[in-house]
Order: C-alpha cells, then structure tokens, then sequence
C-alpha cells in the first residue's frame, strides 16, 4: 500500500526552496549560510525527487555536497532504500536528530533571504513630496521579486503605457512602509545617471515606490550568464568605472550604501549602462563621515552575515560604516567582475571569514586582471581605512587606464569560465574556489551529480 505525502505544504518549510539549481543553491549557501551544516532542499533534476544541498568544511576549504533524496515505489522518500521514510519533513527531521549517522552533519535551514534590522535608527525624515496623483494606477505585467517587505513588479502607470517602469509594493507591517520611506529619501537625496532613478509614490490603498526601469537584470546574474561569460576586458573596466562614479556621488551627498555588490547593480545587456541600487541600506554620515550601526541586532543580524564577504573589518566588527568601508566592498566588487560572478572568499565558511581577513587574507588577483588594476584593488582593501583611495582616485585611476590602453583592452579575448570550473578563475593560495565533494560515509550515498542544465 503507498503513502499519500502532501507536497501541496513544502513550502511551509523553512529548508525548502523549490526550484533552484545546484549552482544557486551553491551561491545561496556559501553567501547566507554562516555555519557548517546549513543545508537546504531543491527540487532535483530527477523528475519526482529531491536534492539536499549542505555546507561543509573539508579543513582547506568550503564545499557543499549535493545528495539525492528518491521516491519509492511506495511513495515512501529515502536517501537509500534501507531505510525510508513517509514524507520529506520525516527525513530531514530524522538525519537533523541522529547527526552520527552522517559524515555531514545536517544543521540549520539557511535562511531564505535577510532580513531588514528592526531599527529605525538613521532614516530619513520622510517627506511626501514625490507623490503621484490620486487617480494614478500602476498595471502588473510581471512579479520580479517577493520578499518579507513587499514584491516588486515591471509594468506601466496608467499615465505612461509605453513606459515600462518598476513598482516596490509594501506589505501591511509598519516596518517594511518605514523601509519603503526610508528608501525614497535616498533616492531623492541621490540623483545620477548611474544610480536607480525615482518617478514618484503611489499611497493608496497602500504604499507603492514607482522607479523607471534601470535595466534587463542584476549585474551578478549577467555575470553568470553567457553573455556575461563573453565581456572584455575594455567592457568588465566600464561596468566598473560607472559603479565607482555613482558611489562617489553617494561620498558627495554625504551617504554611504553599505552594501556595495554585483547584486546591488542592475545592468542593461544591450548596451552595458550599469545603475546602483539597493539603497534601503543606505545611510546618512555624521559630521565625522560615519555611520554607527550602535544596535547589537543590526550589528549582528542576518543581513550582516550575507554581507560580510564584502564588508571591511571595522565595518564587520565594529559596526562602523563610512566611504572607505564602501571602498572596500568596491575592491571584492571588481574581484566579482573579473571572475565573472564567482563568491569571494569561496574557500572559507562565512563564520571564518572575518578572522581570517584580520589574519591578513585578501582575495588573489583573477585570472586576467592586469597587475596595475590589482595594485588598485588591494589598496582598497588596506587594513587602514585613511590609507584606502576614494572614489574621486578609483574613477581618475580607471579613466586613465581605459583611455591609455583602450586599443589593447578592446582586442584581449575575453575569460570564459567552463560550466564544470565555474569558481576557479582565481589564484593563489588565500582562496581556492573549486568544485569539491566531501567524502560520502556508509549511511550516505555518494554526493548525487546532477546535470547543470536542469534545475
């Protein structure tokens, strides 16, 4: 007789994460999950099942293992037939119980997204001096993204049907409408080319963020793509120029972003204009060109720990923002260009990365990276944030560059990472991003390879 197991509730789970794929929840894992043990489960390649994806530490280096939970003719789901279980919710329940029955211990569910700290220490004092007409409606064409504030859609006003535009809409809770405030203000406070532009405020019948469309998708994701796989050097140097002009326009209006990463940029694909966005992080600096992040919740948040990678030490530690510690994340942003989208520090746990960035450790020049572009990049990541450039340097730097070896730029072919080495386009020994399995134990399968075409 089978077992009736009502998939209709996974979601339900905090683990489950449905349609991902291998090299997703690869990224997912090694950006959000702090610790050994974080694990989440991804609908398989293999129509029917499932795959468990968990973060390891093999001594040397972060891995996660990729194991194949089937179907049995009873309906019954196992990782081997010795021993089954009626639904998936028993089996992780089970293996999270008896940890020795695993060489990779199954930990924590890794958090599905970061969450805003519950703090409203430095927003802006909102103004409703962007809002749209009562009579104005935005029209849904597509959901873009859904997260704990609100979702975003691209369609079109009723005013504008030609114009495609992006609308923010918040959820019911008080929090996300003051997150929503706060990031009008900053995008009113910061104007520029390179920067996410506002079109107004919708307030009723609730709180609605009108931008105009800044481009196909996020420069992590082109990254990633083939036509991000394909960039030159000429264009990996523009994309990164027009990041550091709009962050020194962030310097000249007194506001640091604080989360300065390939996934903060949207980039059109056509024509490679790059706007920064993000800016529900943004702060205000003080009188001193700071930004005190004094709640022991925000400091220690699970929005930190997505963003340590990128984060310099006094920024990390302390909670002690400014325009260098945005240089600093600028610095690990060009690694992620240059490598075409690879994680930072890919080789160390999220919980380790810190230590070991205080130990001296700094992300190895990428394969292709000019040694004078180099030179640049460890400079932002000076252990001191005086002796670190700003971005007035970074922009004269890269326009200099450009300008004196365009003909050559323009001619190197680009890198092209292979499917099957998508994380070794660096080198040396501070980071070995490579594709590596742990070793598999008798109450465990071997790590289930999946094809990377599938989701």
């Amino acid at each position: 007789m089978s077992v009736q197991m009502d998939e209709s509730m996974l979601h339900l789970h905090p683990w489950y994460f449905g349609n991902l794929t291998r090299q997703q929840a690869e990224r997912h894992l090694k950006e959000y999950g702090e610790n050994e043990g974080s694990f989440l489960v991804r609908n398989s390649s293999c129509r029917g099942a499932w795959t468990v994806s968990i973060l390891s530490w093999d001594g040397s280096n972060c891995v996660v293992g990729h194991y194949l939970i089937s179907r049995t003719a009873r309906n019954e789901v196992c990782f081997d037939e010795s021993l089954t279980f009626p639904g998936l919710a028993d089996l992780i329940e089970y293996y999270r119980s008896n940890p020795g029955l695993l060489t990779i211990e199954i930990g924590d569910p890794c958090p599905k997204e970061c969450q805003q700290p519950n703090d409203d220490y430095g927003y802006a004092i909102y103004t409703p001096q962007v809002q749209l007409p009562e009579n104005e409606k935005f029209i849904k064409i597509r959901r873009i993204y859904c997260g704990s504030f609100g979702e975003s859609w691209i369609g079109n006003l009723v005013s504008a049907p030609t114009m495609e535009m992006v609308a923010k809409f918040a959820n019911d809770e008080e929090q996300a409408r003051l997150a929503l405030y706060h990031e009008v203000n900053m995008m009113k406070r910061l104007s520029h080319e390179n920067i996410v532009r506002l079109h107004g405020t919708i307030e009723h019948p609730s709180l609605t963020i009108i931008t105009h469309k800044a481009g196909d998708m996020s420069l992590l994701t082109f990254l990633l793509s083939d036509d991000g796989a394909g960039l030159t050097s000429l264009q990996e140097l523009g994309i990164a120029q027009q990041i550091a002009s709009a962050l020194d326009h962030c310097r000249s209006k007194m506001c640091v972003h604080r989360n300065v990463k390939a996934k903060s940029v949207i980039i059109n694909s056509v024509n490679m204009s790059c706007k920064l966005a993000s800016l529900k992080n943004c702060r205000v600096l003080d009188d001193f060109g700071y930004y005190h992040a004094i709640r022991e919740e925000e400091r220690n948040s699970n929005q930190i720990t997505a963003r340590v990678r990128w984060m310099s030490p006094e920024a990390a530690r302390d909670g002690r923002f400014s325009t260098a510690s945005d240089v600093w994340a600028f610095g690990i942003l060009m690694t992620e260009i240059f490598t075409k989208g690879a994680m930072p520090y890919a080789s160390y746990l999220t919980c380790k990365v810190l230590s070991e960035i205080e130990e001296g450790c700094r992300c190895p020049k990428p394969v292709g990276c000019n040694d004078e572009v180099y030179t640049m990049m460890e400079k932002c990541w000076s252990a001191t944030e005086v002796e670190r450039p700003s971005f007035k340097e970074i922009r004269n730097f890269l326009s200099k560059y450009i300008s004196d070896n365009r003909e050559q730029l323009s001619k190197l072919s680009p890198t092209k990472p292979t499917s099957a080495n998508l994380y070794n386009l660096t080198h040396g020994i501070s980071i070995k991003q490579r594709r590596t399995r742990p070793p598999s134990s008798p109450g465990l399968p071997p790590p289930f390879l999946e094809y990377r075409g599938h989701p």
